[in-house]
Protein backbone atom coordinates (compact mmCIF):
# COMPACT_ATOMS: atom_id res chain seq x y z
CA UNK A 1 0.00 0.00 0.00
CA UNK A 2 2.91 2.38 0.55
CA UNK A 3 3.64 2.37 -3.18
CA UNK A 4 0.14 3.47 -4.14
CA UNK A 5 0.16 6.16 -1.44
CA UNK A 6 3.43 7.56 -2.78
CA UNK A 7 2.10 7.50 -6.36
CA UNK A 8 -1.10 9.26 -5.23
CA UNK A 9 0.97 12.17 -3.91
CA UNK A 10 1.30 13.25 -7.54
CA UNK A 11 -2.46 13.77 -7.85
CA UNK A 12 -2.29 16.67 -5.40
CA UNK A 13 0.11 18.49 -7.73
CA UNK A 14 -2.13 18.14 -10.79
CA UNK A 15 -3.66 21.58 -11.37
CA UNK A 16 -6.41 20.52 -13.76
CA UNK A 17 -8.82 18.22 -11.90
CA UNK A 18 -9.96 16.70 -15.21
CA UNK A 19 -6.49 15.16 -15.45
CA UNK A 20 -7.05 13.43 -12.09
CA UNK A 21 -9.46 10.96 -13.69
CA UNK A 22 -6.84 9.94 -16.26
CA UNK A 23 -4.21 9.77 -13.53
CA UNK A 24 -6.32 7.32 -11.49
CA UNK A 25 -7.07 5.19 -14.59
CA UNK A 26 -3.39 5.07 -15.59
CA UNK A 27 -2.37 4.27 -12.02
CA UNK A 28 -4.70 1.24 -12.05
CA UNK A 29 -2.70 -0.21 -14.95
CA UNK A 30 0.45 0.18 -12.88
CA UNK A 31 -0.83 -0.66 -9.38
CA UNK A 32 -4.15 -2.42 -8.76
CA UNK A 33 -6.50 -0.30 -6.66
CA UNK A 34 -10.21 0.19 -5.99
CA UNK A 35 -10.46 3.99 -6.18
CA UNK A 36 -13.73 5.07 -7.86
CA UNK A 37 -14.99 8.44 -9.00
CA UNK A 38 -18.21 9.40 -7.17
CA UNK A 39 -18.78 13.01 -8.26
CA UNK A 40 -16.92 14.77 -11.03
CA UNK A 41 -16.23 18.46 -11.17
CA UNK A 42 -17.17 19.71 -14.62
CA UNK A 43 -15.07 22.65 -15.75
CA UNK A 44 -16.74 22.80 -19.16
CA UNK A 45 -19.92 23.84 -17.33
CA UNK A 46 -18.02 25.85 -14.72
CA UNK A 47 -19.27 23.33 -12.17
CA UNK A 48 -16.87 22.44 -9.46
CA UNK A 49 -18.40 22.00 -6.06
CA UNK A 50 -16.99 24.68 -3.75
CA UNK A 51 -16.30 22.55 -0.70
CA UNK A 52 -13.31 20.78 0.75
CA UNK A 53 -12.84 17.36 2.34
CA UNK A 54 -13.81 18.63 5.80
CA UNK A 55 -16.99 20.26 4.54
CA UNK A 56 -17.97 16.99 2.89
CA UNK A 57 -17.16 14.83 5.93
CA UNK A 58 -18.93 17.25 8.31
CA UNK A 59 -22.12 17.51 6.21
CA UNK A 60 -21.39 21.13 5.24
CA UNK A 61 -20.83 20.63 1.51
CA UNK A 62 -23.93 22.59 0.49
CA UNK A 63 -23.87 25.13 3.31
CA UNK A 64 -24.08 28.48 1.52
CA UNK A 65 -23.84 30.28 4.87
CA UNK A 66 -20.40 28.76 5.40
CA UNK A 67 -19.23 29.81 1.93
CA UNK A 68 -20.54 33.36 2.40
CA UNK A 69 -18.86 33.70 5.79
CA UNK A 70 -15.62 32.32 4.41
CA UNK A 71 -15.69 34.78 1.50
CA UNK A 72 -16.49 37.72 3.80
CA UNK A 73 -13.29 37.01 5.77
CA UNK A 74 -11.26 36.56 2.57
CA UNK A 75 -10.89 32.87 3.34
CA UNK A 76 -9.31 33.41 6.75
CA UNK A 77 -12.26 31.72 8.49
CA UNK A 78 -13.16 28.49 6.80
CA UNK A 79 -13.75 24.85 7.64
CA UNK A 80 -10.14 23.75 7.33
CA UNK A 81 -7.48 22.12 9.49
CA UNK A 82 -7.83 24.70 12.28
CA UNK A 83 -11.60 24.26 12.42
CA UNK A 84 -11.17 20.49 12.78
CA UNK A 85 -8.66 21.04 15.61
CA UNK A 86 -11.27 23.29 17.24
CA UNK A 87 -13.98 20.61 16.88
CA UNK A 88 -11.75 17.98 18.45
CA UNK A 89 -10.67 20.31 21.28
CA UNK A 90 -14.30 21.30 21.97
CA UNK A 91 -15.29 17.61 21.83
CA UNK A 92 -17.86 18.39 19.15
CA UNK A 93 -16.23 15.49 17.32
CA UNK A 94 -16.21 12.41 19.53
CA UNK A 95 -13.38 9.98 18.87
CA UNK A 96 -14.30 6.30 18.67
CA UNK A 97 -12.25 3.11 18.29
CA UNK A 98 -11.98 1.61 14.80
CA UNK A 99 -14.12 -1.38 15.76
CA UNK A 100 -17.04 0.92 16.72
CA UNK A 101 -17.13 2.73 13.37
CA UNK A 102 -20.37 2.67 11.41
CA UNK A 103 -21.70 4.13 8.17
CA UNK A 104 -21.60 7.94 8.18
CA UNK A 105 -18.82 8.22 10.76
CA UNK A 106 -15.74 10.28 9.97
CA UNK A 107 -12.11 9.35 9.39
CA UNK A 108 -9.51 12.07 9.82
CA UNK A 109 -5.94 11.67 8.59
CA UNK A 110 -3.20 13.40 10.61
CA UNK A 111 0.43 14.30 10.19
CA UNK A 112 2.74 15.71 12.89
CA UNK A 113 1.04 19.14 12.67
CA UNK A 114 -2.54 17.94 13.06
CA UNK A 115 -5.45 17.10 10.74
CA UNK A 116 -4.73 17.01 7.01
CA UNK A 117 -7.67 15.23 5.35
CA UNK A 118 -11.09 13.80 6.21
CA UNK A 119 -13.65 11.49 4.69
CA UNK A 120 -16.96 9.85 5.39
CA UNK A 121 -17.00 6.13 6.16
CA UNK A 122 -19.28 3.81 4.18
CA UNK A 123 -18.73 0.22 5.37
CA UNK A 124 -15.06 -0.60 4.76
CA UNK A 125 -14.66 2.24 2.24
CA UNK A 126 -14.23 6.00 2.48
CA UNK A 127 -15.71 8.83 0.40
CA UNK A 128 -13.65 12.01 0.39
CA UNK A 129 -12.96 15.12 -1.66
CA UNK A 130 -9.44 15.58 -2.96
CA UNK A 131 -8.62 19.28 -3.34
CA UNK A 132 -11.11 22.16 -3.31
CA UNK A 133 -11.74 22.06 -7.07
CA UNK A 134 -11.30 18.31 -7.24
CA UNK A 135 -13.53 15.32 -7.44
CA UNK A 136 -15.27 13.18 -4.85
CA UNK A 137 -13.69 9.72 -4.65
CA UNK A 138 -14.50 6.39 -3.02
CA UNK A 139 -11.39 4.62 -1.77
CA UNK A 140 -9.93 2.33 0.87
CA UNK A 141 -8.42 3.75 4.05
CA UNK A 142 -4.91 3.31 2.66
CA UNK A 143 -5.73 4.55 -0.84
CA UNK A 144 -4.87 8.19 -0.16
CA UNK A 145 -1.74 10.25 -0.81
CA UNK A 146 1.08 10.04 1.74
CA UNK A 147 0.76 13.82 2.08
CA UNK A 148 -2.66 13.26 3.71
CA UNK A 149 -0.84 11.92 6.78
CA UNK A 150 0.06 8.56 8.24
CA UNK A 151 -2.10 8.55 11.37
CA UNK A 152 -5.87 8.09 11.32
CA UNK A 153 -8.54 8.62 13.92
CA UNK A 154 -12.23 7.87 13.78
CA UNK A 155 -15.08 10.07 14.99
CA UNK A 156 -18.84 9.74 15.33
CA UNK A 157 -20.83 11.45 12.61
CA UNK A 158 -21.78 15.03 13.46
CA UNK A 159 -25.17 16.39 12.39
CA UNK A 160 -25.31 19.21 9.88
CA UNK A 161 -26.88 21.51 12.49
CA UNK A 162 -24.19 20.54 15.03
CA UNK A 163 -21.42 21.22 12.51
CA UNK A 164 -23.00 24.54 11.48
CA UNK A 165 -23.43 25.82 15.03
CA UNK A 166 -19.85 24.77 15.84
CA UNK A 167 -18.61 26.55 12.75
CA UNK A 168 -20.42 29.77 13.67
CA UNK A 169 -18.92 29.66 17.21
CA UNK A 170 -15.50 29.03 15.68
CA UNK A 171 -16.01 31.86 13.17
CA UNK A 172 -16.99 34.25 15.96
CA UNK A 173 -13.84 33.35 17.89
CA UNK A 174 -11.62 33.66 14.80
CA UNK A 175 -13.25 36.94 13.70
CA UNK A 176 -12.39 38.48 17.07
CA UNK A 177 -8.78 37.38 16.62
CA UNK A 178 -8.72 38.93 13.13
CA UNK A 179 -10.24 42.14 14.48
CA UNK A 180 -7.57 42.33 17.21
CA UNK A 181 -4.81 41.71 14.68
CA UNK A 182 -6.21 44.51 12.52
CA UNK A 183 -6.32 46.89 15.50
CA UNK A 184 -2.68 46.07 16.26
CA UNK A 185 -1.68 46.77 12.67
CA UNK A 186 -3.56 50.08 12.65
CA UNK A 187 -1.71 51.24 15.79
CA UNK A 188 1.54 51.15 13.84
CA UNK A 189 0.35 53.76 11.33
Amino acid sequence: MDQIRKELDDIIEIKNPLDNINFIANLKRKIPHAIKLIEQSDFSLNFYPNYNCYMYALNLSNAQEVNRLSKSTLGRVRPGNEFVKYLIHQVALKEIPREKVSKGDIIIYFDNNGPVHAGKIISDRIISKWNLEGHLWEHGEEEVPVKFGSDRKYFKEISRSGALSSFFRYADFESKKIENEFKQEVKFY
